[in-house]
């Protein structure tokens, strides 16, 4: 039988059973709460790249030349909110002047920064199918990808690549 002290109806073998407990219940309860701080943290840090806001992207798009043409360099803009990403550019004549149709297209960001973007064009002489992928870090989005081409008066299909480099909007 454990010993007694004098005055006191306790046990010395229970009291240091109980403190015993207390600190492994407590030292359990910090690790759970540092635990969901850390998760918390991390939720807030993915927010921030998956775009809880709208943001605006802009830079160019390069891809390599169709038969007969040049390479193209021309702007393009990008927004992100809601975990899709939309984009838009006007295409170039093949003199390289504007011609009032564009390119729009959109596709998912992951929670990661992955984004992976998808359109088709159709006019009267020509249609294509673009994808391109790549990566939201920090303020600068990169992707890579392809157009499918079919023009009217060929038969068959053109492919050529594509590279979007964007920065984030300062507005």
């Amino acid at each position: 039988m454990p010993a007694r002290r004098p005055g006191r109806g306790r046990v010395l073998g229970e009291a240091s059973r109980g403190i015993g407990r207390a600190t492994s219940v407590t030292t359990r309860a910090s690790a759970r709460a540092a635990t969901i701080v850390l998760l918390a943290v991390a939720a807030l840090a993915t927010a921030s790249v998956a775009q809880v806001g709208t943001e605006t992207f802009v830079g160019t798009i390069e891809c390599e030349a169709l038969p007969r043409l040049r390479p193209l360099r021309t702007k393009v803009t990008m927004t992100v909110a809601e975990g899709r990403a939309r984009y838009e550019r006007e295409i170039q004549h093949s003199h390289g002047g504007p011609s009032g149709i564009f390119e729009r297209g959109e596709g998912p960001v992951a929670p990661n920064g992955d984004v992976t973007l998808t359109t088709r064009v159709d006019t009267p002489n020509y249609s294509y199918e673009a994808e391109y992928k790549g990566r939201i870090e920090d303020s600068v989005a990169r992707l890579t990808g392809s157009q499918r081409w079919r023009l009217r008066t060929e038969s068959g299909s053109i492919p050529r690549s594509c590279t979007l480099q964007l920065r984030r909007s300062a507005s």
